[in-house]
């Protein structure tokens, strides 16, 4: 899930067999989640826990997250895709 307000953008890691995990950035150049249209790529970091979501929007109800560990990656990491209705 990812959830923004124009103060943060806030996602939350659900993986089946581990607890919640949230994560949260406060950098004054995010885009808002709601304002990705389809085609874009947007990219989280949290400097706290040193990780990421990457974001694209395949359609407008369809969008692929990847999280991972560090800074956000210079291209989409196309190879660990999962794809959710929005």
């Amino acid at each position: 899930m990812i959830y923004g307000t124009k103060h943060f953008v806030e996602w939350t890691l659900i993986k089946s067999t581990e607890k919640l995990e949230y994560f949260r950035t406060h950098d004054a150049d995010f885009l808002l989640p709601e304002k990705v249209i389809e085609g874009e790529n947007v990219c989280y970091f949290d400097n706290d826990k040193n990780s990421y979501v990457y974001v694209k929007m395949l359609s407008n109800d369809t969008v692929a997250p990847v999280g991972g560990t560090g800074a956000c990656p210079s291209s989409f990491p196309e190879d660990t895709v999962e794809i959710f209705e929005r």
